[in-house]
């Protein structure tokens, strides 16, 4: 719960560093890409430290590695990007809302108590709700925006939705005894 303690002080950071830059006409894309290279080490590492059986981990070590590969990728050829890394964000989502489903597995065939007790449950459904929620603003964000702001506008507040309703989630996981 450290790790996921700190992870989400990081997002406030984030958030608040990407408001003031937002407010002095700084592209925050930059720090976006970032955010979604720990948020995904985060959350794998979270996993892994859930996971009991070693082939599991591999998956998910290997899965981590592969995504940090692909961010380098991405991010080499546009360091700081002035519109969004949809296909990295896409696969950011699609490969979070995996892993989560493939601990959730491991936790309900090895678990002898409700899964609901378990703080990862918690993180795991804020996240799913956040990543499923929002995959369409991260992958169609440069589109959306071409139709308009006011569009893009609308959808961001569905996306804050989704934040709120992942962060009460995640806020929820820190009042379980079990990680």
């Amino acid at each position: 719960m450290k790790v996921f303690a700190l992870f989400s002080i990081f997002g406030v950071a984030v958030e608040l560093i990407e408001l003031i830059l937002s407010r002095l006409g700084i592209h925050t894309m930059f720090l976006i890409n970032f955010y979604r290279l720990v948020e995904f080490e985060c959350f794998s590492y979270l996993y892994y430290q859930r996971i009991e059986r070693r082939g599991y981990k591999d998956i998910l070590q290997i899965m981590g590695m592969l995504y940090f590969l692909l961010w380098m990728l991405d991010v080499s050829f546009n360091p700081f990007p002035k519109e969004y890394g949809e296909s990295i964000n896409a696969g950011t989502n699609i490969l979070l809302i995996a892993g989560t489903l493939f601990v959730f597995f491991n936790i309900f065939y090895n678990s002898k108590i409700l899964i609901s007790e378990y703080s990862l449950f918690w993180i795991g459904i804020g996240g799913i709700i956040y990543w499923t929620g929002t995959i369409i603003i991260f992958t169609m964000g440069n589109e959306i925006l071409k139709m308009g702001l006011n569009y893009f506008d609308a959808l961001w507040h569905i996306n804050w939705i989704f934040t709120i309703i992942a962060n009460i989630c995640f806020m929820r996981s820190f009042w379980c005894k079990i990680f």
